[in-house]
């Protein structure tokens, strides 16, 4: 086996301790108890919006292809609101529940020129007597939502504001839920973005560090590094790695990007998180770039055996006795 060193990752990595180390985190763990999945540009892609609906503070949104598997999805957004606007922070899902903050919100959106505003008629959507919000964008062309109430006692106003992308949403009624967002142009319905699918009952918690949530709502710009330093033993590919000489260049590539992918997970969490579970997050994560590999194709079936090979003879440096 040789040792190589990835300047380029190491430059990346290094940035990232520099900024991102939090040596006292303080994490939260909320808990989600409703799903809402919703087909998105006819059915190619859903949306799927995570609430508690007892505390809406926090919405947490995952986007995915259709033909992909939910549980391979790293990508979450959460709702963030500051100065009365709500928009999409974004983030990656580690494992099945840790959430990493890796970008601020962008508050450009889609321009109207009225908020939206409630029309006498009814429709009928999917079976359910629905009302119609819509603001115009110009001539005949108008920014539609249409609701309906579940009638279920929740109050649905902070996560149906995902849907907005900075227009404002009427505040809705008690059970009141949107189903269908869309454009009508010259008073037909031309473009469906998002229409409701089902509705689950979860219990799943999703643990992040508020303060750094909280703080980066109030950036609408670039990420500002703080001035900390790494200063807890993290596993020893954070600082060098290697691999063997028979894996091709795309193999190294994605080895490196795993394990880039690792270092930031234990750099935000390693004190937080329990020894014996971050073997697990590493194991899941493994798993989900596997999946990814293949949906994509960037490697083909040799090359994944050979991805899988090298990246499991990283797990034992997970070990609390091999921390550097």
């Amino acid at each position: 086996m040789t040792e190589r060193k990835n300047i380029y990752w190491m430059i990346i990595l290094l940035m990232f301790l520099i900024q991102n180390v939090i040596s006292q985190s303080k994490l939260t763990t909320f808990k989600c108890d409703k799903h809402l999945i919703y087909d998105m540009y006819g059915g190619k892609s859903f949306h799927s919006i995570f609430l508690n609906t007892k505390n809406d503070s926090i919405t947490f949104v995952r986007t995915y292809s259709a033909d992909e598997n939910l549980s391979n999805v790293s990508n979450i957004d959460l709702n963030c609101i500051y100065n009365g606007q709500i928009e999409k922070l974004n983030a990656e899902l580690y494992g099945k529940n840790h959430i990493l903050i890796i970008g601020n919100p962008d508050f450009k959106s889609i321009q109207i020129a009225e908020d939206l505003k409630e029309v006498k008629e009814k429709y009928i959507i999917k079976g359910l007597t629905s009302k119609l919000y819509k603001g115009k964008i110009r001539d005949n062309i108008y920014y539609a939502v249409f609701t309906a109430n579940f009638k279920d006692g929740i109050d649905y106003n902070n996560a149906m504001h995902v849907f907005g992308s900075g227009i404002k949403i009427p505040t809705l009624s008690i059970g009141e839920i949107i189903l269908l967002v869309g454009i009508i142009k010259d008073d037909k319905l031309q473009d469906t973005y998002y229409e409701f699918n089902r509705s689950e009952i979860i219990d799943e918690d999703m643990i992040f560090d508020r303060a750094k949530y909280i703080e980066s709502c109030k950036k609408i710009n670039n990420y500002e590094p703080n001035d900390k330093e790494q200063d807890f033993p993290v596993p020893s590919y954070c600082i060098v790695y290697g691999s063997s000489q028979n894996v091709t260049p795309n193999v190294d590539e994605e080895i490196s990007r795993f394990l880039s992918k690792m270092c930031f997970f234990f750099t935000e969490f390693g004190e937080d998180v329990k020894n014996e579970e971050f073997q697990n997050v590493f194991q899941i994560e493994m798993d989900k770039a596997v999946a990814k590999l293949k949906y994509n194709t960037l490697l083909d079936e040799k090359e994944i055996i050979q991805f899988k090979k090298e990246v499991n003879k990283y797990k034992v440096q997970n070990l609390k006795k091999n921390l550097m």
